[in-house]
């Protein structure tokens, strides 16, 4: 790009921060092509010599540069694992997430056509950048603000005690309030849980150039004081309790535009007036997502089964709708 008459070309320097030697030595090699990215419009002042009557103001705007620069052919394993960690680790990326649908009225309780969503949130905040400390919550709700499936959980308290660097294991302590939707059950509980990445167990890309996350586990025991509930009246007292739990979440791509999105928990409480039948609880769900090209979406057929691990309460259903991808890891 010509700025003016007498000069036909300069050049930009760039700083990358957090760059690893494994990327260093691929940029030397050139061993891919790369995509450079701004966020905002550079302007630049351009001087010949030290004649100030030569000073021009130039704009490179950010799509010149995002449009017209060489774009990532491949991922190499160190790559995709650089950019995975990046955003916080493969643990981090399934604390944030949502998803959206309808549930067809002949799969939903209440007879009628019902809007589901559910999601999980994790941040940290930024007033205590030297502390593990963040807020997080997640919840199924609905429509019908009765189904036995849904529950809300917010967890102002969250501490990590295994250090912001560590990927690929976590250990967790967390305070926080716990309920069904419609709040006819609720407690005040404290966990405390052990999170770990397990090695992928199905290729399904078919060569196709995906990011693969692994399974990730959380392995805890929870303590909890119930505020109220909604058992049989012989029932009804209001109980402290504990359980063990584990949780687990793998997200597989097929081939080039499919997702396939397992997720669940397993329980047992110890509490015989809460947990009646003294067995062993679960839930869990299969998400089929197929990428809407150009956007962050998926169009998604989701399939959930099991009991609410405060209520007991047993549900299945299926639901159409779609779920955002909020960080383009596809």
């Amino acid at each position: 790009v010509e700025i003016f008459s007498s000069i036909t070309e300069f050049d930009l320097k760039f700083d990358i921060k957090n760059i690893s030697d494994t990327l260093i030595n691929q940029l030397i090699n050139n061993l891919n092509d790369l995509q450079i990215t701004i966020q905002e419009d550079i302007n630049l002042e351009i001087i010949k010599g030290e004649d100030v009557s030569t000073l021009k103001k130039v704009k490179i705007f950010k799509s010149q540069i995002n449009n017209y620069s060489k774009k990532i052919k491949y991922l190499t394993d160190d790559m995709a694992e650089e950019l995975i960690n990046s955003k916080g680790g493969e643990i981090f990326l399934t604390q944030n997430k949502f998803d959206f649908g309808l549930i067809p009225s002949d799969q939903a309780t209440s007879g009628k056509t019902e809007l589901n969503a559910s999601f999980n949130y994790r941040k940290g905040y930024s007033f205590l950048k030297n502390l593990n400390v963040y807020f997080s919550s997640e919840g199924l709700v609905s429509t019908n603000s009765k189904d036995s499936l849904n529950f809300i959980s917010v967890y102002p308290i969250n501490f990590n005690f295994s250090g912001d660097k560590n990927f690929k294991n976590e250990f967790i302590g967390q305070i926080g309030f716990e309920g069904n939707q419609a709040f006819s059950n609720y407690r005040i509980s404290g966990d405390f849980s052990w999170s770990s990445i397990i090695p992928n167990l199905v290729n399904l890309t078919f060569g196709e150039n995906r990011l693969r996350l692994k399974p990730v586990i959380n392995l805890g025991v929870k303590f909890y004081q119930e505020l109220k509930n909604n058992r049989p009246i012989e029932f009804s007292k209001n109980e402290f309790s504990n359980q063990v739990f584990m949780d687990y979440y793998y997200y597989i791509p097929i081939q080039k535009i499919y997702s396939l999105i397992l997720e669940g928990s397993v329980f047992y409480d110890f509490n015989s007036n809460i947990n009646l039948e003294k067995k062993i609880k679960f839930n869990y769900s299969a998400v089929l997502g197929i990428d809407i090209p150009k956007t962050d979406f998926k169009t998604i057929f989701k399939y959930s089964k099991g009991e609410n691990g405060i209520t007991f309460q047993k549900n299945d259903y299926y639901m159409i709708g779609l779920m955002i991808d909020a960080f383009g890891l596809n």
